[in-house]
């Protein structure tokens, strides 16, 4: 009996520390997304606030004078609200008034076509595209706050871990340095196929090859502008890499 006690007082201490391991490795989980996050909401944050109305200020319209500057303004007025809320802090705000702003901004872009205004219709296509990229960024940033999803114990073992599922979901999507290379353009903004061009030096069908596999991990998206945004998974598989990074980081150095 006196065995079985010490066996029992033994596997006590065992799933104690197995808990407390847990808990610090979810507090070094967390606060390497915070840092991740407070990062890239700082990127995004600047640049949706200075590039917007650069990108207005930047138009040129053939009228010139009153004309134009009455067109600029009116563009400013329909971003404007989602631009104040994100100033705020108000993302998930932000990003329900920016999608009113695209409604706002091809429903105008529509009635000038048909009333023949080609040519200011063309200038509201250009905010609208431009608005669906801010857009892409914006629903980075509120993913990203978004918590991570709670791991139940049975879940959280590694004996459990179904290595295909691994394999195909994840492990075979990054496991080529040109497709983190996308990834990590994309997360800085430069999410077009020119540059992920520059970011890899391969071109045509084989950036293409990459960038499916990408596709196919569900780790990235495109939009019908062309950009490339990351998705949920793809972003927490970033961060992911990150935690793995500095664990390694002494042993390549």
């Amino acid at each position: 009996m006196r065995l079985d006690d010490e066996i029992g007082e033994l596997r006590k201490e065992l799933q104690s520390f197995r808990a407390e391991t847990r808990q610090r490795l979810e507090l070094i989980e967390g606060e390497v997304t915070k840092q991740v996050s407070l990062n890239y909401n700082r990127a995004i944050v600047d640049y949706l606030q200075s590039a917007t109305l650069d990108f207005i200020d930047s138009m040129k319209c053939e009228r010139g004078g009153k004309a134009e500057a009455r067109c600029k303004q009116k563009m400013k007025e329909i971003q404007r609200k989602y631009l104040d809320l994100l100033k705020a802090g108000r993302l998930r705000d932000s990003l329900g008034a920016l999608k009113e702003a695209i409604e706002v901004s091809t429903g105008m872009e529509k009635g000038l076509s048909s009333g023949g205004s080609t040519m200011c219709a063309e200038c509201m296509r250009k905010e609208t595209d431009f608005l669906e990229i801010n857009g892409g960024l914006l629903s980075q940033l509120t993913m990203l706050q978004e918590p991570l999803a709670p791991v139940s114990d049975e879940r959280s073992t590694i004996g459990t871990l179904d290595p295909v599922a691994m394999e195909r979901g994840i492990l075979d999507p990054v496991a080529h340095r040109a497709r983190l290379q996308v990834m990590l353009s994309i997360f800085r903004g430069e999410n077009r196929f020119a540059d992920f061009t520059a970011a890899t030096g391969l071109k045509g069908g084989h950036l293409l090859y990459h960038i499916n596999k990408l596709l196919e991990g569900g780790l990235v998206q495109q939009y019908e502008s062309k950009d490339y945004v990351l998705t949920r998974k793809g972003l927490k598989t970033l961060v992911l890499l990150a935690q793995m990074g500095e664990e390694i980081a002494p042993a390549v150095n």
